[in-house]
């Protein structure tokens, strides 16, 4: 379990997704980590506009278990609403469409392909324009991917091929304007859970945060910049 520790006293661990055993693990190094009476925020990843975990994921059972456990304790994930994917107005769109210089609907399907790649449930009718539906099916086709066969109903086929475009280092495969706009969201996530650990460290507080694998290395770059 990789893990980032600041001069300031907070860790980043690193955790894989789903995962309760690792979560658990997590947990036992915090209590070991930080007395009791430590003032402490966990900054989980994933956190809705409220801040809230998905229900049974690692980041929900660490949460649980740090609120339990410290009372000083206060909870505000690196996503949130600034970075909320549903939002098309959220600062995660504007931050993507600066870096890449494409315009909204493609960046809105952009995000819908590493949603839904993903197996989360976001509908078509919300996310994907005509140019954003053309932009998938080019992308796929530039990549050697076949068409996306249903853009209402995604088969398994196309989830599969959604991820790949979204995520083409994890297979070898070529990459395409769908990849770029993945590295744009995980760029703006990894530079805000940084801006978050600063303003809670000042504050006197040692953070706690979650994310996934590959995030460390990600953000041990941006931290030595």
């Amino acid at each position: 379990m990789g893990t980032i520790q600041t001069k300031k006293g907070s860790t980043i661990f690193g955790v894989e997704h789903d995962n309760i055993k690792g979560a658990k693990h997590v947990v036992d190094d915090v209590k070991k980590m930080y007395p009791k009476d430590s003032k402490i925020v966990f900054l989980g990843e994933g956190g809705d506009e409220n801040n809230k975990y998905a229900p049974g994921s690692e980041q929900e059972y660490i949460h649980n278990e740090l609120k339990n456990h410290y009372p000083n304790f206060t909870n505000d994930s690196w996503d949130g609403k600034e970075l909320d994917v549903h939002n098309d107005q959220s600062m995660l769109y504007k931050y993507q469409e600066k870096k890449t210089g494409l315009p909204h609907d493609i960046v809105m399907a952009g995000n819908w392909a590493n949603m839904v790649g993903q197996n989360e449930a976001l509908k078509s009718e919300d996310y994907l324009s005509d140019d954003g539906k053309n932009f998938l099916q080019k992308s796929a086709k530039e990549a050697g991917f076949p068409p996306i066969s249903n853009f209402d109903n995604p088969s398994k086929k196309d989830k599969k091929t959604l991820y790949r475009l979204s995520y083409p280092q994890d297979n070898g495969d070529k990459k395409t304007k769908v990849g770029e706009l993945s590295d744009t969201f995980n760029d703006a996530r990894d530079e805000n859970l940084i801006r978050k650990m600063k303003k809670y460290e000042d504050n006197g507080y040692k953070v706690v945060s979650a994310a996934g694998y590959g995030h460390i290395d990600l953000i041990k770059n941006k931290k030595q910049k």
